[in-house]
Formats: C-alpha cells, sequence, structure tokens
C-alpha cells in the first residue's frame, strides 16, 4: 500500500501540556547544536518522503523548549504495516504524565496519520519509566531482543513492547493524551 506523503500539519499534536511536531528552520535557536541544521532538516524530509522514517520533536506548550524527541523508524509497508518507535527525552526528570502524552500523541500518529497496524518499543532494563508507562498505556509486552541496543558502547538486550492499531482503538487511548497520570 503506497501512503501519500504525510505533510507536517498531520505529524503534529497538542495536548495539555506538550506541542507535537516535525522540527522546523526556526526552532534552530532552541537546540542545542545549530550546526548543519538546514542539511538536517533535508536529510529528515528526506526519510519522510521516501515513507522510511518520521522524525518528531517534543516541546513544551509555548514551544520556547524542546523536551526531546519521537522517532517513527524501520517504517515496513505491505504486509506489515509497521515501525518502530523511539522515544528519547532532553530531560532527566520527565513526569510520567509528559512521556504518556508523547508516546500516545506519537501512536495517534502511527495508526491515525501513517495508517500503521502495529508500532513497537524496545526499553532496555534501566528504563523503568518508559517501561510502566508503556504498560500503563496498554502496550503488551512481548519479549526480549538479545544486544538490541547499543548504550555507551556496551551492546543491551531490550524488551520489546508492542501495540496493534486495533487494541489502540478498543483501548479508547487516544483519551490518554491529555491524562494526568503518576505511576511511581
Amino acid at each position: 500500500m503506497a501512503l501519500s506523503i504525510v505533510q507536517d500539519e498531520n505529524l503534529s499534536r497538542k495536548t495539555k501540556n506538550l506541542t507535537i511536531r516535525p522540527l522546523e528552520k526556526k526552532d534552530g535557536d532552541l537546540l542545542e547544536s545549530k550546526d548543519n541544521l538546514a542539511k538536517m532538516l533535508q536529510e529528515i524530509k528526506n526519510l519522510r518522503v521516501k515513507d522510511q522514517e518520521y522524525h518528531i520533536s517534543v516541546f513544551n506548550t509555548e514551544e520556547s523548549q524542546v523536551l526531546g524527541s519521537l522517532c517513527l523508524r524501520g517504517v515496513c509497508r505491505d504486509r506489515y504495516q509497521s515501525a518502530m518507535l523511539e522515544v528519547a527525552l532532553n530531560q532527566k526528570e520527565t513526569g510520567d504524565y509528559l512521556l504518556m502524552e508523547m508516546i500516545v500523541s506519537a501512536l495517534d500518529i502511527s495508526f491515525h496519520e501513517l495508517q500503521l497496524n502495529r508500532v513497537e518499543v524496545l526499553a532496555v532494563a534501566e528504563q523503568i519509566q518508559l517501561q510502566k508507562v508503556m504498560l500503563n498505556i496498554g502496550l503488551r509486552k512481548e519479549g526480549v531482543r538479545k544486544y538490541a541496543v547499543q548504550k555507551d558502547t556496551i551492546w543491551k538486550d531490550a524488551d520489546v513492547f508492542a501495540i496493534s492499531a486495533s487494541e489502540y482503538k478498543s483501548k479508547n487511548i487516544d483519551k490518554l493524551m491529555n491524562a494526568r497520570i503518576n505511576l511511581r
């Protein structure tokens, strides 16, 4: 199934606490490294046009601070309609509700805009907060992928969490986009 190019506005979401959208040239002042911004934005666009990866930035509601990023990588079409969601935070202390809003927004984009059927997320053992949030949202833990993630030059095992479009819809997960839940 060929998907027409997804426009930036369709990759955007506003939640109670976050603005989630693709990075733009105007955001250069908010980034730690401004080197090669134009080249990076062009590479991101090329990957999106090829329907391979979708990079989405996470901002506070005022869009004055980049809190993290979401990336749907390894998009598989045809019979699979799936992708791997990568979640990256710029702050060590991010509330569970912000993490939940980020992931639910990414799932909403995945299932509605990109028309995927399945999304997977990998989490290493140290990412306890991420694991709790994913389980609370309704992703299921499917197993362990051995030596899947490199962290500080060491390959680590990662737990595999996944959800399908039908599970997302049946659990009304989109209602969690503005939820305030603390899992600690």
